[in-house]
């Protein structure tokens, strides 16, 4: 199974204090053992980048965040988002008469589909459900 991991599930993955850790951490260490395909939506990665260096306590440094990344998503398919992407999902945005931060789940859940993911793993069901009936039938939580 190829799952697409929210940036959600990486941050809680990585911070014991995160009230969510026990339940995203085994996904990492399955990746990790190669046990499930894994993607990460390019977006993802400013994310995950921002929360380790910014957010969390204690912060990391540059250096220790990108070495923490590209550990845990060593067996990671990155995947970026063209023009046309971009644009599909604007579009989509305006068809579904959707507005706000929903967009940058949207461009999540188009990385999914674009690389052909099973599944979006993510914390934030609610949002991603909203964005029709294609990516519904992806979404699961950790």
């Amino acid at each position: 199974m190829k799952y697409l991991f929210d940036t959600s599930v990486l941050i809680a993955g990585v911070s014991r204090r995160h009230p969510e850790f026990h339940r995203c951490y085994p996904w990492l260490e399955r990746l990790a053992r190669s046990e499930i395909e894994g993607c990460v939506c390019t977006h993802s990665l400013a994310e995950y980048y921002a929360f380790l260096t910014g957010a969390l306590r204690p912060q990391m440094s540059p250096v220790q965040a990108v070495a923490l990344m590209q550990a845990n998503l060593k067996c990671c398919e990155i995947v970026s988002l063209d023009v046309e992407d971009y644009q599909a999902v604007l579009e989509s945005m305006v068809t579904m008469g959707l507005h706000g931060a929903v967009v940058y789940d949207a461009v999540i859940a188009r990385a999914a589909l674009k690389s052909g993911c099973d599944h979006i793993l993510t914390l934030n069901l609610k949002d991603f459900l909203r964005l029709g009936a294609q990516v519904q039938t992806l979404v699961v939580a950790p």
